[in-house]
């Protein structure tokens, strides 16, 4: 009886854990966001233009350039960037799913 019982507490002990490593990866995507943000601010500001993409951020920026995984999320799918009209731009991860729903749905997303 003891081997069942514990067996049955794992079961309702494990949502919780998964539901909190959920909630774990989104805040360290969304900060990951805030500082590419801030980067590709610094850039806009040196430049005078956006990065025509991430990877040109990062060979321009010596922070990025040697960090692994500088442009994964915490699910290590690429963070997607699009410049847009003037000085704006969205950086967004494709969130748990996998699924790239262009920063809606479960997608961790910025727009600036």
């Amino acid at each position: 009886v003891p081997l069942i019982l514990v067996g049955l507490s794992g079961t309702v002990a494990a949502p919780p854990v998964f539901d909190r490593l959920a909630k774990a990866q989104a805040a360290a995507t969304r900060t990951d966001l805030m500082i590419l943000r801030d980067h590709v601010l610094s850039y806009t500001l040196e430049h005078l233009a956006l990065p025509a993409s991430l990877e040109e951020l990062c060979a321009q920026d010596p922070e990025l350039s040697g960090k692994q995984g500088a442009l994964l999320d915490a699910w290590g799918q690429p963070f997607r960037y699009v410049p847009g009209e003037g000085m704006t731009f969205q950086i967004w991860s494709i969130g748990p799913d996998g699924r790239d729903d262009s920063g809606e749905g479960d997608d961790v997303s910025m727009g600036f």
